[in-house]
C-alpha cells in the first residue's frame, strides 16, 4: 500500500520548470486596447506655408544638383566593390574546377541589387534628408505636397549625375557601373549611345524619383507636430521590457492610473522578445498630449525541407497614440524613459 501511494504522489508531481536562458520564440501575447485609446492617433494637418514650399522647390533644387554629382562619384566606388563581390562565385567555381549556372546568377543578382538598390537610397536619402528636412524648417504638414517637392528633387538629383557623366566621358552610363566596366562584364563594345543603355537609364531615373517619394513619405508621416505651438516634436525616449509588462501597462493606460505598472527589471534593446516603449512631447507645452508607442519584437524559427532551422527577427507596433501629458510624464518617470546613450568603452588599466 505504501508502494502505491509513493507511485501515486510521484505521478502527480509538476513538471520541472523549463530553464530560463532557453530562447522563446514566437509572438507573445498582447493585451487589445480599447478603441478609444487607440484612434487618439497624432496626425499631419495637411497645412504647408508658403516658406516651406520655397525650402522645398527653391532651396532644395541646387542641393539636390550637388548630391546628384557627388552621387555619382559615390556611386562608381559603390560599382566597383559590387564587381568584386559578384566575381566571388565565379572565382569559387574556378578554384573548385567546375563551372554552375547557380552561381554565374548569383553574381548577376548581386550586381542587379547594385544597380537598383543604389539608385533607390540616393532617391530615398534626397526626399528624406534634404527635401523634407527643409520643409520640416518651414513647418510643411502636407505629406501630398512634400512628396511632389521631393519627386522634383529626385529628377534634379539625377539629371545632376547625368550632366557629370556627358562632361566627362560624353556619354550615358548607370549611376553604379561605368562603361568600360559593362565592356568587360559582358564582353561587348560600347559605341555612342545604344538604346538599351538609354532604357537603363530611363529605369535608373525612375527608381530614383521613387526612392524620393518614399523617403519624403516615410520621413513626414514619422514626424509629429503641434498645431498649438507650431513645432515639431522632440526626438523619441525609449525603455525597453519583458513583453510580459503589457498586461499592467494596458491596465494603467485605460485608467490613466500609473500605479497599475506592476514592476519589471528592463531588458537590453536587443534582446528577444522584448517590449520597447517610446514617448516623445511638444518641447514649448507642458500640457500638450504626449506621443506614446510601443513596439514588439520577437524570433521565429523556420525549418526547411533539409531540417535545417533559420531564426528570423521580427517585430510590429502594438499602439501609437496620444495620452495626457500628467499620466505621460508620470509614465516617462515610472519606466525610466530616456534617450539611449552608448555606453563608453573602458579604458584598460595598464
Amino acid at each position: 500500500m505504501t508502494n502505491h501511494d509513493e507511485s501515486k504522489d510521484q505521478a502527480i508531481q509538476p513538471a520541472p520548470p523549463a530553464p530560463t536562458d532557453q530562447p522563446i520564440y514566437g509572438k507573445p501575447p498582447l493585451t487589445q486596447l480599447s478603441a478609444d485609446i487607440l484612434s487618439h492617433k497624432p496626425q499631419l494637418s495637411g497645412e504647408c506655408p508658403g516658406k516651406a514650399l520655397l525650402l522645398m522647390l527653391l532651396v532644395a533644387l541646387p542641393i539636390s544638383l550637388v548630391y546628384g554629382i557627388a552621387a555619382h562619384y559615390v556611386g562608381i566606388a559603390v560599382g566597383w566593390v559590387g564587381a568584386l563581390i559578384s566575381m566571388i562565385p565565379t572565382l569559387l567555381t574556378s578554384i573548385c574546377g567546375f563551372v554552375s549556372w547557380l552561381f554565374v546568377l548569383v553574381g548577376l543578382a548581386i550586381m542587379a541589387v547594385v544597380v537598383f538598390g543604389y539608385p533607390f537610397l540616393v532617391g530615398y536619402l534626397d526626399g528624406a534628408y534634404i527635401v523634407v528636412a527643409l520643409g520640416k524648417k518651414g513647418l510643411c504638414r502636407n505629406i501630398g505636397t512634400a512628396c511632389f517637392a521631393a519627386a522634383i528633387n529626385g529628377i534634379v538629383a539625377y539629371l545632376g549625375h547625368v550632366l557629370i557623366t556627358l562632361l566627362v566621358s560624353r556619354g550615358l552610363q548607370p549611376l553604379t557601373y561605368s562603361i568600360s566596366q559593362l565592356e568587360s562584364a559582358f564582353d561587348i563594345t560600347v559605341v555612342g549611345v545604344p538604346g538599351w543603355m538609354i532604357a537603363i537609364c530611363i529605369v535608373e531615373g525612375i527608381i530614383v524619383l521613387v526612392g524620393a517619394i518614399v523617403g519624403a513619405k516615410e520621413e513626414l508621416k514619422g514626424s509629429t507636430f503641434c498645431e498649438e505651438h507650431q513645432c515639431w516634436y522632440g526626438a523619441w525616449e525609449t525603455a525597453t521590457y519583458p513583453p510580459e509588462i503589457n498586461t499592467s501597462l494596458a491596465a494603467a493606460i485605460e485608467a490613466n492610473d500609473i500605479s497599475l505598472i506592476e514592476t519589471f527589471e528592463p531588458v537590453a534593446g536587443d534582446a528577444f522578445p522584448r517590449l520597447s516603449i517610446q514617448a516623445r512631447n511638444c518641447p514649448k507645452g507642458d500640457g500638450c498630449d504626449w506621443e506614446v508607442k510601443a513596439t514588439v519584437s520577437w524570433q521565429e524559427q523556420t525549418t526547411d525541407k533539409k531540417g535545417q532551422t533559420t531564426t528570423n527577427n521580427k517585430s510590429e507596433v502594438w499602439f501609437d497614440a496620444l495620452m495626457p501629458s500628467e499620466f505621460s510624464r508620470q509614465l516617462k518617470e515610472k519606466l525610466d524613459i530616456k534617450i539611449a546613450v552608448p555606453e563608453k568603452k573602458k579604458k584598460k588599466n595598464k
